[in-house]
């Protein structure tokens, strides 16, 4: 099931899909462009920094080259099937508690 899946990943165009009723998405494209710093904006895409794993990363790459995908798109995918796996298949990540120390500043 997920070769299936990564093989219907590597036949994507990164092109943006064409859609008769994109009123929505041009609205929400419009609000972010009004709210977004134009520094974070890349194209119809929002820069952030996150932090990942070595392994993550190196699983990226791996599947990336396999794929014939560039690693943007293929993370991008990722973080939506993980979305999808919350929002519509109820599945919630496990966690753990970490408790870290912070200095005080000095006085």
């Amino acid at each position: 099931m997920t070769d299936d899946l990564f093989a219907k990943l590597g036949q994507q165009s990164t092109r943006p899909r064409k859609s008769t009723d994109r009123t929505q998405e041009l609205q929400t494209g419009a609000a972010l462009t009004a709210t977004t710093r134009k520094s974070l904006r890349a194209g119809q895409y929002i820069r952030r920094q996150f932090t990942f794993r070595p392994g993550q990363l190196d699983d990226i790459a791996t599947l990336a080259r396999r794929l014939k995908v560039p690693q943007a798109d293929l993370v991008r995918w990722l973080v939506d099937r993980g979305l999808q796996a919350i929002q519509r298949d109820g599945e919630t990540p496990e966690s753990i508690e970490v408790s870290t120390t912070r200095l005080a500043p000095p006085g």
